[in-house]
């Protein structure tokens, strides 16, 4: 019963559209590994590529807090440095560890991995545009934005991590990487609605009358 009616209110939400967006886009990584016939070594290449997509959209975020145009330019600089910096070292890591160089190389040349990334591209930018129409960002500030997506992203590739070495260590069993994309779907699924659930709660304490 408490199910049914946690699912009404989410179908109810704003937040149910970006909701299918987000599962449609990690659809795609399991089509890849289920009909291309994507390594692990992929499947990490396509998160990390969402990772990067994750730390672009934040630039905007950090713009529709409240704060001097000074502090944001501040704070926008030194994300990039700092995210930017997170995101090369992670890219040195799989191509190295788990030889992600080779799919890398195919996004140029467009094919899966290219379409991939345009999913998650339109899946994040979706619940940015109606997070920004929302003004969800308008009582918050730069520095607390500025660290916003890494409690997200870290804790996704720590799991994911964790299981492509064991899934390497078992010798890359087809539903061993199948299990994978869904846990990882399923925390990104629960990431995003956390994210709703806080942005709503803020708003209803914000317009709730004084005492």
């Amino acid at each position: 019963m408490q199910a049914a009616s946690n699912f009404q209110n989410l179908w109810n939400s704003k937040q149910f559209l970006s909701i299918l967006f987000l599962i449609g886009a990690n659809l795609i990584p399991l089509i890849g590994v289920l009909i291309w016939g994507w390594s692990v070594g992929a499947v990490l290449l396509a998160y990390w590529i969402e990772s990067a997509i994750i730390g672009v959209l934040n630039i905007p975020r950090i713009w529709a807090t409240q704060g001097t145009a000074g502090n944001k330019l501040f704070t926008s600089m030194f994300f990039t440095v700092h995210y930017g910096g997170f995101a090369a070292a992670h890219l040195v890591f799989l191509t190295s560890v788990f030889g992600a160089a080779e799919p890398l190389a195919a996004i140029t040349v467009g094919g899966a991995m290219m379409w991939t990334a345009l999913s998650f591209f339109i899946s994040h930018f979706i619940s940015l545009m109606m997070r920004l129409y929302r003004r969800e960002f308008k009582d918050s500030v730069p520095a607390v934005q500025l660290f916003a997506p890494y409690s997200r992203v870290m804790v996704m590739h720590i799991v994911v991590l964790f299981g492509a070495f064991l899934i390497e260590f078992l010798g890359s069993p087809i539903y061993a990487v199948v299990l994978l994309v869904v846990i990882k779907t399923a925390i990104d699924l629960a990431a995003h609605i956390r994210e709703g659930r806080e942005a709503r709660a803020l708003e209803s304490l914000q317009n709730a009358p004084d005492a």
